[in-house]
């Protein structure tokens, strides 16, 4: 997860690698980047950033990114393969070209997360269809709101591969 299968925009790889050692952690890469159906300039590259203080590596993503507390949102995410309950944080980062989702959480529950997280990067074949569908609905034709999109995605990503998993963000 440290790599991507898809490339990553050079503006976007430059960014990752200065916040990666402004941190002093690795980045792993999840989501559409590590699949077929990323589509580049749309979708936004996923990240989880583990770290064993996380409200000091919390403080320092917000300063690096320039992100005020109120666009920082607290998760709290019940997984769908083991039942344990991990808290966290999530913020996205746009800029030109890119736009990143990262998710922050305790070193303790990265095992678990990632175990998550690869059981969606390993899809069957008429998921990863069903998400092209959607993004080219999403995307390109724009005939399917932000909304109905969101929905959907998560319906095929979850309901389809038969996960139990409950998704809670705090505003």
């Amino acid at each position: 997860m440290e790599h991507t299968k898809h490339p990553i925009p050079d503006k976007a790889r430059v960014f990752f690698n200065n916040i990666s050692d402004y941190l002093d952690i690795k980045l792993l890469y999840f989501g559409s980047i590590q699949r077929k159906d990323y589509f580049p300039g749309k979708s936004d590259i996923d990240v989880d950033v583990f770290a064993s203080n996380v409200s000091s590596t919390l403080a320092k993503m917000k300063q690096y990114m320039n992100i005020p507390n109120e666009k920082v949102k607290k998760v709290f995410w019940k997984l769908g393969y083991s039942d344990k309950v991990v808290t966290g944080y999530k913020m996205m980062y746009k800029a030109d070209g890119f736009s990143a989702e990262f998710s922050l959480y305790d070193e303790k529950f990265k095992q678990d997360v990632i175990f998550e997280h690869t059981v969606k990067s390993n899809l069957p074949f008429y998921i990863e269809w069903l998400l092209i569908i959607i993004k080219v609905l999403h995307y390109q034709f724009e005939i399917m709101d932000r909304d109905l999109f969101s929905y959907a995605k998560e319906k095929i990503l979850n309901v389809l591969l038969g996960s139990k998993e409950i998704f809670v963000v705090v505003k």
